[in-house]
């Protein structure tokens, strides 16, 4: 269940200090910036654009969620994610 690996995401810290990071729900991504959480719903999401270390997620009134393969510890975790994603987002054509 891709859900399990919620508890192994990392946090990353930005080249400001800025703890950034998010949690996978069953409901949509929660993104963790700056002391806040931001609650985006699956179906919310507009855009998908995907590369080997990349995943780009946005919104209708244009929000831009960018997760790098590098927020996750394991490989097995970027991949569930990926398929996570790739079922749960559906782009607007």
């Amino acid at each position: 269940d891709p859900l399990a690996m919620r508890d192994r995401m990392l946090n990353v810290t930005s080249a400001s200090g800025t703890v950034i990071g998010f949690d996978l729900l069953a409901e949509g991504l929660a993104l963790l910036a700056a002391g806040q959480k931001i609650e985006y719903p699956w179906d919310g999401f507009h855009y998908v654009f995907k590369t080997a270390d990349l995943t780009v997620l946005a919104t209708a009134d244009s929000r831009i969620s960018i997760l790098p393969r590098s927020f996750f510890e394991q490989e097995q975790d970027w991949n569930l994610f990926c398929q996570y994603v790739e079922s749960r987002v559906k782009p607007v054509k």
